[in-house]
């Protein structure tokens, strides 16, 4: 049974690795410095929660996301909407529907969905970019004449309930 659970999910922006960037667990953990003005390349629960916590604490904050509209796995609808709310409060800027060009020294350059070219200027890109499957010793263990189970994020991110369901469902399996 492997359940190896999994790694960050890194865009692939040109210049990123340039750049001084931190995974938002790092932030929110408080491990790591940021600098005044940030951009946060994630916009779901954990880029808008790490977007608050930087704003509350006097940071200036951009959140972007690929898709068209900020939270949206952040239900029910209020505690979404609550959310938003809070951020516009403390002058977030939300930037939805961006396409990722590359970072470079003063910041990160998207295009809008009006087509604009645009850099944010940041000292610090927080990446809230989510998970991707550690499927590494699966892989490696194709082929090799083992019966191989998969449980939990390894087969997919998508919690633990999930995760108990697959335990349960393989141990009657086997």
């Amino acid at each position: 049974v492997v359940a190896t659970g999994v790694v960050p999910f890194n865009p692939d922006i040109p210049g990123l690795e340039k750049a001084r960037v931190f995974r938002a667990e790092e932030v929110i953990e408080g491990r790591v410095e940021v600098g005044r003005r940030v951009v946060v390349i994630g916009g779901e629960l954990v880029g808008c929660e790490t977007a608050e916590l930087l704003a509350s604490q006097g940071k200036e904050v951009t959140v972007t996301r690929r898709g068209p509209q900020m939270a949206l796995k952040l239900v029910p609808a209020p505690t979404r909407r609550n959310m938003l709310e809070r951020l516009a409060t403390l002058g977030v800027t939300l930037l939805p529907g961006v396409r990722y060009e590359e970072v470079t020294r003063q910041g990160l350059v998207v295009t809008t969905p009006e087509g604009n070219r645009r850099t944010l200027e940041a000292d610090t890109i927080v990446l809230a970019t989510g998970a991707a499957p550690n499927a590494r010793l699966a892989a490696a263990l194709e082929g090799k004449g083992y019966e191989v189970y998969l449980a939990g994020d390894c087969r997919g991110p998508e919690g633990i309930p999930q995760a108990i369901h697959d335990g349960a469902r393989i141990g009657r399996a086997i």
